[in-house]
């Protein structure tokens, strides 16, 4: 299950990439794979429950609540940035410019 995770994770980001590149945005695609992922994990978390190997009480959390894992850069539930504290952040403005498509 861990192995599909990641291949989801990268498939999501190659999508991203690519809708990018051509400049052409679908939100119902991207939705539909953050869905995936989203139920993925929270299969994971069941998983981990009845094996007692959940999070601990001393676990960190984003500011939304959900569970850190060691490492994680952003929150799984809410898609904040991780700080170096493990708390997370509102994003910033930050707003990604479209490239004009390449005539020819």
């Amino acid at each position: 299950m861990l192995a599909v995770h990641e291949r989801k994770v990268a498939d999501l980001g190659g999508l991203t990439v690519e809708m990018y590149r051509f400049g052409s945005w679908r939100s119902d695609l991207l939705q539909e794979r953050c869905a995936e992922l989203v139920g993925i994990e929270a299969r994971l978390a069941d998983i981990d429950a009845l094996l007692g190997s959940g999070p601990a009480a001393g676990t960190t959390r984003c500011v939304c609540g959900a569970a850190l894992p060691a490492g994680a850069q952003f929150c799984s539930n809410c898609g904040r940035t991780v700080s170096g504290r493990g708390e997370g952040r509102a994003p910033d403005d930050t707003v990604i410019e479209r490239r004009p498509a390449r005539e020819g």
